[in-house]
Formats: structure tokens, C-alpha cells, sequence
């Protein structure tokens, strides 16, 4: 029974270090520690472009996808669900060192399954997910928690001129 307690106790020390070194950036395993890395730094990369669901003027929900290339080649990128009408940023998620053909393939048709996608201008990408937020912060409503990794693909709220 002692050794069953001691590894437990081994087990959530390193768990604890782990998300220690995971939130101030140091060296960890290999796959999360890096994706983490290109995650911060994505708004440094070009854009790669930018989709949007088809139908989202009708239904006031937008499927945002936003991606960026990194400097290996490999697109960092994040999905924004947006509800224009009240609740502003309801989900987002981030994903980092994809291979071109994967996002292509994988990760655009599980995004977009109805069809493929609208090309949209980073412009137009900007405002509907930085207007949504702050259209729901006048009602109460915050983004979702994940917005603070996902905003590291955005660049900064006032650097893309709005339309109204």
C-alpha cells in the first residue's frame, strides 16, 4: 500500500512541475512545449488565409479559421466560433507545426463539413471576432477561456481599419 502512495504522490509532483514549466515557457516534453512556442509567436508569421462558413451572414454564427505560416513551413492556426447576435466569442482553439496538406485535408473539412469554406480577408476576419467580443462585453458576456492562446494569431485589435 505505501509504494501504491508514494507513486501517486510521484505522479501529481510531476504532473504539478510540468504545468509549472508549461505556463512560464520552459523546456518540457517535446510536442506540447513546442507547439506552445509557435502558438506565442504566430502573430509574427504572414497569414496564410483566412475561411469563413458559408451560410454565416443568415445564421449569425461564423466558423472562423485563421492561419499563419511558420517559418519550417508548417501553418500555426485557430478556429474562432463566433455568434454575432449576442455571445460574442463562444469557442476557439489553437494548433500549431500542421503540415500544409493535413490542415488542407484534415482540419479544413472538420472545420468546414458542410462545404468547402469562404476565403475571406484578414480584415474582414479581425473585425467579426474582435466585434463580437466587444459587442458581448457590453451584455456581460467574456470570450471563451482559450482566447487567450488563440489571440496570439490575431494581430492587435486596432491594427486592421473596421467598416463599422
Amino acid at each position: 500500500m505505501k509504494k501504491k502512495g508514494q507513486r501517486k504522490k510521484q505522479e501529481k509532483s510531476l504532473k504539478k512541475r510540468t504545468q509549472r514549466k508549461l505556463a512560464h515557457g520552459q523546456p518540457g516534453p517535446a510536442g506540447p512545449t513546442t507547439e506552445l512556442r509557435y502558438i506565442r509567436q504566430a502573430r509574427n508569421y504572414p497569414i496564410e488565409g483566412c475561411w469563413i462558413r458559408r451560410d454565416w451572414e443568415a445564421t449569425g454564427l461564423a466558423v472562423i479559421v485563421l492561419a499563419r505560416r511558420q517559418p519550417n513551413g508548417n501553418l500555426a492556426f485557430a478556429s474562432y466560433l463566433v455568434d454575432n447576435y449576442c455571445l460574442g466569442l463562444k469557442d476557439t482553439a489553437c494548433y500549431a507545426n500542421i503540415p500544409p496538406r493535413q490542415f488542407q485535408q484534415d482540419y479544413l473539412q472538420r472545420f468546414f463539413p458542410d462545404g468547402s469554406p469562404r476565403d475571406i480577408s484578414p480584415a474582414l476576419a479581425h473585425e467579426l471576432i474582435y466585434g463580437s467580443i466587444e459587442y458581448a462585453a457590453q451584455f456581460g458576456f467574456q470570450p471563451h477561456r482559450d482566447f487567450k492562446h488563440s489571440k496570439s494569431l490575431l494581430d492587435p485589435p486596432d491594427l486592421h481599419p473596421r467598416s463599422g
